[in-house]
């Protein structure tokens, strides 16, 4: 079940993992990163395709009121998206890392979604986005990718 309907989260953005196909990790590397993301989080719903390689994944961090659904896509729509991208990125403006990204980015075909949610509940608790970066950091690494927050279209890391 997508976290968009458990009535106790509540979505707030989204973020991309965009990389290139050829970076998506095999069965023993999405092992891995399971691994990685299970040491700080709860996962539940983790979908493979049939070569043993993440399509889509719910992560729940109770410390951080915090729950993400991961999901993977590649094709047109991303390679569209992409290019829209550069032309919303100004290169003069960019720092020589976010240059390094920029170059990176041209090279992308396929992408992971990451949905955050807030969890509903009472009391004074506040969403912390920490858990969050760390995902969108340990996805990056995993993929030799970038992480964008497309509502700003800026470079997240």
């Amino acid at each position: 079940m997508s976290l968009f309907e458990d009535q106790n989260f509540r979505w707030r953005e989204t973020y991309f993992v965009l990389f290139p196909r050829k970076h998506r990790p095999d069965h023993q590397e999405t092992d891995q990163l399971i691994y990685h993301l299970s040491q700080s989080c709860s996962l539940s719903e983790i979908r493979l395709d049939e070569q043993g390689r993440l399509e889509s994944v719910s992560v729940l961090s109770a410390t951080d009121h915090a729950a993400m659904d991961i999901c993977f896509l590649a094709g047109v729509d991303v390679q569209d998206q992409v290019t829209e991208f550069l032309g919303e990125l100004a290169p003069a403006a960019l720092s020589t890392d976010d240059q390094e990204k920029l170059d990176l980015l041209r090279e992308c075909d396929a992408r992971f979604e990451v949905f955050h949610f807030e969890r509903i509940q009472e009391g004074e608790e506040f969403l912390d986005p920490s858990t969050l970066f760390n995902i969108l950091d340990q996805l990056a690494t995993a993929v030799a990718g970038v992480a964008i927050d497309p509502q700003a279209a800026t470079f997240v890391g």
